[in-house]
């Protein structure tokens, strides 16, 4: 999966949403239960469709996250970080964070709306 990354990353998942919070201070609540709703929507996909299967790990957690927190940013909420800010504080270059945005985009059927 695009998302896979050679090494786990050395920052808990904790640790990892502390910083986003703390460097993207206004993304709004709903932005980090979309994620949660994202992921059970790929999973589901991908599991439905033949696809293969979706397992979150050490090696994908970070960027699914940072992923899903733009994508529902930008579709939950009037105000946005630039995508350079985003890229920044997950760790990404902006090429990447734009690759897997298209990547997970792909994998919800483009389709953002919860319901």
């Amino acid at each position: 999966l695009a998302f896979e990354s050679h090494h786990p990353i050395p920052v808990s998942i904790t640790d990892y949403l502390q910083r986003i919070v703390q460097y993207c201070p206004n993304t709004p609540n709903v932005t980090f239960v979309a994620i949660l709703a994202y992921f059970d929507l790929i999973i589901h996909r991908i599991g439905t469709q033949g696809m293969g299967h979706l397992q979150i790990t050490p090696r994908n957690a970070h960027r699914l996250i940072i992923t899903g927190i733009s994508l529902a940013t930008k579709f939950f909420s009037d105000t946005t970080y630039s995508h350079a800010r985003l890229a920044k504080v997950g760790g990404l270059s902006c090429a990447a964070l734009r690759d897997l945005e298209i990547h997970f985009l792909y994998l919800l059927d483009w389709d953002l709306k919860l319901s």
